[in-house]
């Protein structure tokens, strides 16, 4: 079955969201289909009708050729079933139901399908309308093609907060043969499973809480006497609702849109809660592992999880002294988290010391300290379907600061980043360097990083090909005057320094010959010559003369320099974004020109689901770039046969997602074999009038931007007063290249071994095993763990494999 996924998220609102993400988190609600609350439906089996099934219709696109009948015979239950024979180009469906909406809730509603050599993408979604019954959006659920037997399909959604109603849409897409069948509509809501699951939890926090308030006074209160009597006396008032509920069916919606409201006044409590308790068992482990008082905690967390200031659980490792592995001439990183429970810290200054083995010494300065700042989300801007660490309305960790002194408040949880680099010349073996945290207005507390060298050194040659444009014309419009050469300087080295490529997909070649060799010899792998056919065209023809003029302007300035540089084979252009199908003709006559005239490549994200393959293309498009949720990964292979490459792109990044997604980025370009990874832009500093200052909460800085993407999707990259600040964001994405890199390496030394008669040898195997990344990891870019531990054992494992092939190659 192909991998592609296409689904938007949307906007919760900010009462009811809060209810729901605070519970999901809370019970770990999965992203797969979990046993809602059922939404009745009339006629879910589409048994009853005179000419057409009663509350179905039907649809085709304008132009396409479908064929749509109410089947007799064919039927998962009853003896009937809804059919449709698509011959493309476009879509075929049947609308089904109008289902009112509580906005916040969050909705699974599907059908099952069989379908015999069905092409194209066959799948159940969703369009919400307003009260007005106006469009606000189109929620895709997961494709299905090819021969199946009754099989279930669905889409998840979280109601937007002006929604009003949605129907379902039965459909298929792009299909050239092959016939579908629909039947058994279901729609199920999460109203019980949150409820009940919250119900229960808030009880059993405050009974905690009652429990441990007095044995650990030295840990903040959130509630107040009179705080705490209201709450209990809410929450018993909202059980005697519950109680007295039957959840059913037939329970109205108007019952379920009061029972989801009265909820909120009671679930915002429920995190300030759970996150007293965490600071009460991290007090308690401090109490064990210290014998003593400490003016603060000190704990340690994964750069793959966010640590919040405030309001939400906190969860650290405490600990003396934490160990993180890394390559010869790798970047790591580790948090750690400064918490005072009842003073406030002042004037903290973090600063570590060398590196130190019975092998060698590595200077502090292979240290960078950077408090981790934080920007506020008041609307959470996230997309279906993917996941949040939380629908938090608040202070969110991102921006990585330049190390300076700042303040903690008492019961705060305050993050500090720490980034080792490890020299390409160091001696293998077990570093320890003493970390000191010292405020102004109490004793410092020392613990000790300790860094594992294993004796292999990291590539470095680039193996993740990208592009993720840099946009000068941000940088000039934010620092104005004060966007000098050698502030731009900075921004490319940083860029570099991460293996992240000078390109930009907008307009002529915005880099200098100079800042282009620097690029070619730090080891940079793909260069944007220029791009073709603005990415705001949208009407045909989409590659006019007075484009191709315009191009030639610059490739022929360019393409001579880059011929020079020996980097032609890494040279494109860019062009068609997000273009239709009838823009075919158009990409493969400027394709065809670019080849014979330039000797360059065209990169285009144009809206080809086939590659080529059907289009005619393959093979003449130098790369073909889908969304990473619509990447299919047959059809990429049968492309590739033809002698097209096919990366993925991504446009939604944002500050909410996990932390997390950002460093399986990598992984996932290495397990769906994509050519290259591709995101519209880093560095979107709009509605922002200068940069980041030297505190923790960025007060002045929007983080939402203009409001076109989610929140901060194209700016992973902070302008600093002296600077570029990096993110969160996109540190766990350059350690997910530099993982890229080494599971390229593995694949290399396999390759090598196998041509030396090493192919069943044990090193061989465990290779194979580090290459072949398993699902239960990684199954798709919406399906993997979470965990960061899953990733370090991968490492290691990864590592132990390298080791052994480099023994193994150096014996004869």
């Amino acid at each position: 079955m192909p991998k592609c996924f296409s689904i938007e998220k949307n906007i919760g609102c900010d009462v009811i969201l809060w209810a729901l993400a605070i519970i999901a988190l809370s019970l770990g609600i999965s992203a797969l289909p979990a046993q809602g609350l059922e939404v009745l439906i009339d006629n879910p089996s589409a048994e009853e009708g005179l000419i057409l099934p009663r509350g179905y219709r039907s649809y085709v696109t304008p132009g396409s050729n479908a064929a749509l009948r109410w089947e007799q015979g064919v039927a998962r239950s009853g003896t009937r079933s809804l059919y449709i024979a698509n011959r493309g180009p476009h879509t075929g469906a049947w609308l089904a139901g109008s289902f009112p909406v509580i906005p916040g809730m969050r909705y699974r509603c599907g059908a099952f399908v069989r379908m015999s050599e069905a092409e194209g993408k066959t799948c159940v979604s969703v369009r919400i309308l307003d009260d007005t019954g106006k469009f606000i959006r189109l929620v895709p659920g997961r494709p299905l093609s090819g021969t199946h037997d009754w099989s279930r399909i669905w889409v998840e959604f979280t109601a937007p907060p002006n929604s009003a109603s949605f129907y379902l849409v039965l459909g298929n897409s792009g299909g050239e043969r092959g016939e579908v069948w629909f039947d058994d509509l279901w729609v199920e809501d999460d109203l019980e499973l949150i409820i009940k699951g919250g119900l229960r939890n808030l009880r059993k926090a405050l009974s905690d809480y009652k429990e441990t308030r007095e044995a650990f006074s030295i840990v903040p209160n959130p509630l107040n006497h009179a705080e705490e009597r209201k709450l209990i006396a809410r929450t018993a008032g909202f059980q005697k609702l519950v109680e007295t509920t039957d959840f059913n069916p037939r329970l109205s919606t108007e019952r379920r849109r009061k029972i989801f409201t009265d909820w909120f006044p009671l679930s915002r409590y429920l995190d300030l809660l759970r996150r007293y308790h965490c600071l009460v068992a991290i007090y308690t482990k401090a109490q064990k592992v210290y014998s003593q008082n400490l003016p603060f905690i000190v704990g340690w967390e994964s750069p793959m999880r966010r640590v919040f200031l405030k309001d939400l659980p906190v969860e650290v490792l405490v600990s003396r002294s934490h160990q993180i592995s890394l390559f010869k001439g790798e970047v790591g990183a580790v948090q750690i988290v400064l918490i005072p429970l009842k003073r406030r810290l002042q004037e903290v200054t973090v600063f570590a010391s060398d590196l130190v083995s019975g092998q060698g010494r590595i200077a502090a300065n292979a240290i960078e300290v950077h408090p981790v700042g934080f920007v506020r989300i008041d609307s959470p801007a996230t997309r279906d379907p993917y996941p949040t660490e939380h629908e938090y309305r608040g202070w969110w960790p991102d921006p990585l600061l330049e190390n300076f002194p700042f303040e903690v408040e008492a019961g705060a949880s305050q993050p500090v980043w720490i980034a080792i680099r490890v020299p390409r010349k160091a001696s293998p073996g077990i570093y320890r360097s003493r970390i000191s945290i010292k405020p102004a207005n109490t004793d410092a507390v020392e613990v000790e990083l300790v860094v594992k060298v294993w004796d292999y050194l990291f590539p470095h040659s680039w193996h993740f090909a990208n592009v993720l444009s840099f946009y000068e014309q941000f940088a000039h419009q934010l620092y104005g005057a004060h966007w000098t050469t050698g502030l731009k300087r900075k921004f490319l080295e940083f860029l570099l320094e991460r293996r992240i490529n000078l390109t930009s997909i907008y307009g002529g070649q915005p880099f200098s010959e100079e800042e282009l060799r620097n690029a070619a010899k730090a080891g940079q792998n793909t260069f944007i010559v220029t791009t073709l056919a603005g990415t705001n065209a949208s009407e045909h023809p989409y590659f006019t003369p007075s484009q191709q003029k315009q191009a030639e302007e610059v490739l022929d300035r360019w393409t001579p320099f880059f011929a020079r540089l020996g980097v032609s084979n890494r040279s494109w252009a860019y062009g068609f974004d997000e273009r239709p199908l009838k823009a075919v003709q158009d990409i493969q006559t400027a394709s065809k020109w670019l080849k014979d005239k330039y000797q360059i490549k065209l990169l285009t994200t144009v809206r080809d689901d086939s590659y080529g393959m059907r289009t005619g293309i393959s093979g003449t498009v130098g790369a073909f770039c889908p969304y990473v949720d619509e990447y299919d990964s047959e059809q990429a292979a049968a492309t590739r046969a033809r002698g097209s490459q096919v990366w993925w792109y991504i446009t939604d990044w944002s500050i909410e997602q996990p932390a997390i997604r950002s460093r399986l980025f990598g992984w996932m370009t290495f397990k769906a074999k994509a050519d290259g990874f591709l995101h519209w832009v880093l560095n979107r500093w709009v509605n922002n009038q200068g940069p980041l200052s030297r505190r923790i909460l960025q007060e002045a800085w929007n983080p939402r931007l203009d409001g076109v993407h989610p929140s901060s999707s194209g700016m992973l990259v902070y302008p600093g007063e002296d600077g570029p600040l990096s993110s969160i964001r996109l540190e766990n994405f350059r350690q997910g290249i530099q993982d890229y890199d080494l599971l390229k390496e593995a694949e290399r030394l396999l390759s090598q071994l196998e041509t030396s008669g090493k192919k069943n040898s044990a090193t061989s195997r465990s290779l194979r095993r580090v290459v072949s990344i398993g699902d239960d990891f990684i199954h798709d870019p919406l399906d993997y763990s979470s965990d960061p531990k899953v990733v370090e054992e991968h490492r290691e494992a990864l590592a132990a494999a390298l080791l052994a092939a480099k023994r193994d190659l150096a014996t004869p």
